[in-house]
């Protein structure tokens, strides 16, 4: 018993930790809100992972940097298809962001469109 109270509470220490660090970098949703003037040169589905399990990343290339497009619950998104599918190449939009781009040897984040206005 005395080792399931010592490895719940290393969990928790271990997953705070996780989301603190998480936090100040600004990366998986978490972090300050931005807001943008872009145009939109280029989207696309960025697929990746195994044929058995594979992983799709909407991506959207503007002048002003790379963005994701993704359901989360720290974004509050719920419909990231439909907001990716009005995003236009060649458009202009004020897009709202969370998160910042990281990027490191095994790893690549990139900030968060949580809405978008065409301008």
């Amino acid at each position: 018993m005395k080792t399931i109270v010592v490895f719940i509470g290393l969990f928790i220490v271990i997953f705070l930790l996780v989301v603190l660090v998480s936090y100040t970098i600004g990366i998986g949703g978490f972090g300050l809100t931005n807001v943008l003037d872009v145009t939109v040169s280029r989207t696309y589905v960025d697929v990746g992972g195994t044929k058995d399990d594979p992983e799709s990343y909407y991506v959207v290339v503007t002048d002003k940097g790379s963005f994701e497009v993704d359901n989360g619950i720290l974004l509050g998104i719920w419909n990231a298809d439909d907001l990716f599918g009005q995003i236009k190449e060649g458009h202009k939009y004020r897009i709202t962001t969370k998160g910042k781009r990281y990027q490191n040897w095994f790893m690549q984040e990139l900030p968060y469109i949580i809405k978008a206005d065409p301008i």
